[in-house]
């Protein structure tokens, strides 16, 4: 080919916030995943409806789609549905290879998807890199990673699903030392979780080729560099041990058999396990059907 004209532009998106967190190290391992999985699923059991079309890709292991699908129905309860208890009303659902094509559960995902957020249930889809070829995700507007991904190539594709409509849109990276160690994870990636001074949207299309040239580029509101407090609603409090929650519990046992409360045990686990949800006497209000005074002593 002679006298060809190249066009090319950088490949991060202007209208997607680039937000890295460090994900505390906690044993077990599982531990390190509710440091995500818990606060993203409260704040769906508090905003309902209006909690924003997500995407959660848990990168590696096919058993943390399934550990955070678990986590889901034990936060929410039976708000893992909007309305009647069936698959096509479920708010939280996970993603995987072995859903095969033409799978009643994939169409009902892709359906929902496709769905403006407002009329659609689902709200969250964890997922693996199988989410996407194919499917019309216009409407996502956040995507996080529980942990990061293998490569750069792998992390611009997936953050690159959200915000397709135009809009606002944030992708979130977990990630800690023991994710980074691992001998798959491209040291590019390394690099980008580490990354504290230099522009994550410059760094990104650097990798890509286009130099700092993107630096210039006049983005409203670019990455937790550039203005550090983006980082702040995704500083999570790291999630309670066993013997904490063993603690709470006993403290709440004691309590509701001292003031003769009906309440069944399933409630008693549910306020032991979600304090940060409790801690809001209105919300043990809105649960459990308990007196103003008797809400307000369990959330102290």
């Amino acid at each position: 080919m002679r006298n060809t004209d190249i066009i090319a532009t950088p490949p991060s998106k202007d209208n997607i916030i680039l937000i890295v967190v460090p994900r505390p190290f906690i044993t077990p391992v599982q531990k390190t995943y509710d440091y995500v999985f818990q606060p993203v699923f409260l704040e769906l059991k508090k905003k309902g409806q209006d909690f924003p079309l997500t995407i959660i890709y848990c990168s590696g292991s096919m058993d943390w789609v399934g550990y955070g699908i678990e986590v889901a129905w034990k936060v929410l309860g039976d708000d893992m549905y909007a309305g009647e208890k069936k698959p096509e009303n479920q708010r939280v659902v996970m993603y995987h290879s072995s859903i095969e094509k033409g799978d009643e559960v994939k169409k009902i995902i892709y359906t929902n998807l496709s769905t403006n957020p407002s009329e659609s249930p689902l709200k969250i889809v964890i997922a693996t890199i199988a989410l996407g070829m194919g499917a019309d995700l216009r409407h996502v507007s956040q995507v996080i990673h529980a942990g990061p991904p293998k490569s750069m190539e792998a992390y611009i594709q997936q953050t690159g699903r959200a915000g397709r409509d135009g809009t606002q849109a944030t992708a979130v990276l977990f990630w800690n030392k023991s994710d980074i160690g691992q001998p798959d994870v491209t040291q590019a990636v390394k690099d980008y979780c580490r990354n504290c001074d230099n522009c994550r949207r410059s760094l990104i299309d650097s990798y890509f080729g286009f130099g700092s040239a993107s630096s210039d580029k006049n983005v409203p509101i670019c990455c937790d560099i550039c203005d550090s407090n983006l980082k702040n609603d995704w500083l999570f409090t790291p999630p309670l041990n066993s013997l904490q929650i063993h603690a709470i519990r006993t403290a709440i046992q004691s309590f509701v058999k001292i003031q003769k409360i009906q309440i069944s045990s399933m409630c008693v686990e549910s306020l032991a396990s979600n304090t940060s949800y409790y801690v809001n006497a209105e919300n043990i209000l809105k649960e459990f059907k308990l007196s103003e005074t008797i809400a307000n002593a369990l959330s102290v």
